[in-house]
């Protein structure tokens, strides 16, 4: 533990959200535990999301955690690049002798749900979330530029394509909407796609669901890879739809004490990240932090 402050430090570190505020926590809870605890916070405001160089950060953060081998990551994110996602997923399984679980306080969405899919087991209560982790890209429209699964775009491609084809005569209706977009774009849109579902099987192969076929790991796990299932990318998907999915998860009581310590440490990591921080990461020992520069 970090040596004992002075009234006028506490009350100036509590006043600023400091890290000595919350050290304590990660104290108890890796004690309660028997493991180290990390946690990842990103803002899920703004345009901030998991991006390089977050799996370098994490692991500078472990690597100068004391404790016990085994790790626990708390996170809480909207999500970002799955690429990252997986180097971050590399990087706790490295660093704590494959004995790693993902503790998910509210939401782990998106990419930030693919790094859950790559631990030994995901603890969560009744309302943690975790998401759809079909890869999204922004499309403009008339209201502005949005977010849309790249399989509605690839899927409303292909149908304008067939369209202008079959049709016999007055095609420039399909053409002049085909023309918003571009055929390089689509066929990465198609690459990103692959990618994910590729990602997603292969984190879930490895350990949650090691020895299952790869055909039935897809079929188990469509809730999370087809938007046709879940309409909606911000669409939650709890902990009884994880555990249906065939994933390792363990659902802990709100009023249990581990939940109640876990609830004390994600209101004081979301005060901070409140206050203009854009990403967190940090443990009973270290803590780096980045503003929100949006």
């Amino acid at each position: 533990m970090a040596q004992k402050m002075s009234t006028m430090e506490l009350v100036q570190s509590e006043g600023e959200s400091a890290h000595p505020t919350r050290a304590h926590l990660y104290h108890n809870l890796g004690r309660t535990l028997k493991r180290r605890v990390v946690c990842f916070y990103t803002s899920f405001s703004g345009g901030v999301s998991i991006a390089q160089p977050d799996a370098e950060i994490i692991e500078e953060v472990i690597a100068h955690t004391h404790g016990p081998k085994p790790l626990s990551l708390i996170v809480n994110s909207p999500g970002g690049d799955g690429v990252e996602a997986e180097r971050i997923v590399r990087v706790c399984r490295k660093l704590s002798c494959d004995d790693f679980e993902v503790i998910v306080p509210r939401m782990a969405k998106s990419a930030a749900t693919l790094i859950c899919m790559g631990a030994n087991r995901i603890v969560m209560s009744a309302t943690s979330e975790l998401g759809p982790v079909d890869p999204q890209v922004r499309w403009r429209t008339t209201s502005g530029l949005r977010l849309f699964p790249t399989r509605t775009l690839v899927e409303t491609y292909d149908e304008l394509m067939q369209k202008a084809m079959k049709t016999n005569g007055h095609v420039e209706p399909f053409l002049q909407q085909l023309q918003a977009f571009n055929a390089g774009e689509v066929r990465q849109w198609r690459n990103f796609e692959t990618l994910t579902r590729e990602m997603a099987w292969k984190l879930l192969r490895c350990h949650q669901m090691s020895g299952k076929p790869r055909n039935e790991i897809v079929k188990n796990i469509a809730v999370f890879t087809d938007s046709d299932k879940t309409l909606e990318h911000s669409r939650p998907i709890f902990a009884e739809d994880v555990k249906s999915a065939g994933l390792n998860v363990s659902v802990e009581d709100a009023s249990s004490k581990l939940w109640m310590a876990v609830r004390e440490l994600h209101a004081r990591c979301s005060h901070y990240i409140s206050r203009g921080i854009g990403k967190l990461v940090e443990s009973e020992d270290r803590s780096l932090s980045m503003r929100d520069e949006t």
